[in-house]
């Protein structure tokens, strides 16, 4: 299997996401989210979390846990990101769960808690 790693210096981390209130927002909410599943990892319900994996934290894992507010601000960056590859408005789109949708419906459905939109790691926009 392919790895990658990424050293980030904290202090440097926070002085960049000063001033950037919606990225410095999903930051924290992805840190406390991750450290939940860190911390819950345990038998009988997971493995317990090793050095190359900790269970349940897939982005879209993560993303699950965060507030409703944040997710839908992740389904908008989705959706600018199926835009930005040619699915305009009203365009339909064929998701896992079998039925088209635009994306103004598809961030809709975030808006009301019904699923999650992210950017996968290829790049691509996920419902989930």
């Amino acid at each position: 299997s392919t790895c990658q790693v990424l050293e980030l210096s904290a202090a440097s981390t926070i002085q960049a996401l000063v001033g950037h209130h919606a990225i410095s927002s999903v930051v924290q909410e992805y840190c406390a989210s991750f450290h939940s599943r860190v911390v819950s990892a345990r038998p009988p319900h997971a493995a317990w979390p090793t050095d190359e994996a900790v269970p349940f934290t897939e982005y879209a894992d993560l993303v699950l846990m965060m507030p409703r507010a944040t997710r839908v601000s992740i389904a908008k960056l989705a959706a600018a990101t199926l835009e930005s590859r040619g699915h305009g408005v009203g365009v339909r789109i064929l998701t896992s769960s079998k039925y088209n949708h635009t994306i103004d419906e598809l961030v809709q459905e975030v808006s009301e808690g019904k699923s999650v939109l992210v950017v996968n790691g290829t790049g691509d926009a996920e419902r989930v």
